[in-house]
């Protein structure tokens, strides 16, 4: 019964998502089920956050009028909702070679098996690293046992230790104990397998279309192979889920640019907003990056003074979800603490460089994947500003020189030194540096032609 719970416990906020998604012709099914359970989740957790902050219990009666809006419009428009699900096509490889199969084969193979070695494990295992006993799990079992009430009045909230660390994670978590009716840490850290899956997914369906499936599969292995990733989903941490938020708030950044469809923007806002109330990161590197790749990108679409401004407003105006929480807990103080900004502690530590080096190319962290980058940039560097391709680069080469600011100009060297964070802390940027890669090696016309079939 707790596993039809849980099923449930995710359907629903996907469901009250897709009623926002449905007709969206530009993304492919798999993308719009993704982004509907990721914005419905968020609408969900601020939801949550009010709840809390204001001392009303979480129940059946104080969380129904979330879903009911979306019930509402949903039977409305449930018509334009089937025909949307008509209208996709299923994904086939049968227009691959024989051997190109047998690779896509292998390399999904290999994909889902570390899925289920994943799943396996959540499942085997409480909860045992630091910081998902101290931090997130630890807030939620204050949320899930108080029931509201430990969070009433600031207190438990933005006050006492860790008070400025966000809430995402230990909403998200208390509402699934809350919905399968018990404290159950095999369901409750799933959570994290499904943001895990939510971003190979994006990863996939995004480059399928782009860079053809072999190539979209390839890359996709290549992130999940990556031993920090997986460390960091069976840790119930949260660097990963910053670094899927990033992914999906870049890939709605694209979409918007090529559409010009202004509710584009106001899910990027929620996205963003999401990304900064799950860890401060996202307020530090997550937000500054995707900012500066937004007015990029307007100066790219040479949009009139008015639409422009418009644009911006509405840009602005979405990530106010996120507002209350920074405004009233000490997030923002820490960030500028960490960032050295208040005690002018900012100098370079050249110590950080041998360490750095060792932890991203030699140690087994990261595989592989800072060397397929460099190999990359070196044979089509080139390509990187292009229209497409620098709505990723330039998001992905400003936020890894924000983590690069962080453990070279400020005293959190010291992390860098022992290998504490830098690892995990590069999960952040890795996914949407990806996604710069696949469109780098997406075959330019001239190869197109000369191809007989696309990788």
């Amino acid at each position: 019964m707790s596993g039809i719970l849980f099923f449930l416990s995710l359907f629903l906020p996907t469901a009250a998502g897709y009623t926002l998604f449905f007709g969206e012709s530009s993304m492919s099914l798999p993308e719009r089920l993704i982004f509907s359970f990721t914005i419905g989740s968020a609408l969900l957790s601020f939801y949550l956050f009010a709840l809390l902050a204001g001392g009303i219990p979480v129940s059946v009666s104080s969380v129904a009028p979330f879903f009911l809006p979306f019930l509402i419009f949903g039977l409305l428009r449930r018509k334009g909702i089937k025909e949307s699900v008509r209208a996709w096509s299923r994904p086939s490889i049968s227009e691959l070679a024989f051997r190109h199969k047998v690779l896509f084969s292998l390399f999904l193979s290999l994909i889902v098996w570390k899925l289920c070695y994943l799943i396996f494990m959540v499942w085997s295992i409480p909860t045992v690293f630091w910081d998902a006993y101290t931090l997130w799990n630890l807030k939620a079992k204050a949320i899930y046992f108080g029931n509201g009430a430990l969070a009433a009045a600031q207190e438990g909230l933005f006050e006492g230790p860790y008070s400025h660390y966000p809430l995402n994670l230990p909403i998200m978590r208390a509402w699934t104990a809350l919905f399968i009716g018990e404290w159950d840490d095999s369901f409750i850290n799933l959570h994290s397998v499904v943001l895990y899956l939510c971003l190979l997914g994006l990863v996939f369906s995004f480059l399928s279309r782009k860079t053809g499936k072999l190539r979209a599969i390839i890359l996709t292995y290549v992130i999940s192979a990556i031993p920090v990733m997986t460390y960091n989903v069976l840790g119930g941490y949260a660097d990963m889920a910053v670094g899927y938020y990033f992914l999906a708030a870049n890939v709605m950044l694209y979409y918007w640019y090529k559409s010009g469809k202004t509710r584009l923007l106001i899910f990027l806002g929620i996205l963003l907003s999401i990304a900064m109330f799950t860890k401060n990161e996202g307020t530090a590197i997550v937000f500054p990056a995707l900012a500066i790749t937004f007015f990029t990108a307007l100066l790219q679409r040479r949009a009139s003074w008015k639409n422009a401004a418009a644009g911006i407003a509405l840009f602005l105006a979405s990530t106010v979800l996120v507002s209350l929480w920074l405004k009233e807990s000490q997030a923002l103080q820490s960030i500028l603490r960490i960032s050295g900004v208040l005690d002018s502690s900012i100098a370079f530590h050249p110590e950080g460089l041998y360490p750095f080096v060792y932890y991203v190319f030699v140690s087994r962290s990261h595989n592989i994947f800072w060397l397929v980058v460099v190999i990359v940039l070196a044979l089509k560097g080139k390509r990187a500003f292009g229209s497409d391709e620098r709505l990723f680069f330039i998001p992905a080469v400003l936020s890894f020189c924000a983590v690069l600011f962080v453990f070279f100009f400020t005293p959190n060297v010291k992390w860098l030194i022992n290998g504490t964070t830098i690892n995990r802390t590069l999960l952040i940027v890795i996914p949407v540096l990806t996604l710069s890669l696949g469109l780098l090696l997406t075959p330019d016309a001239a190869e197109k032609s000369e191809a007989r079939v696309m990788l």
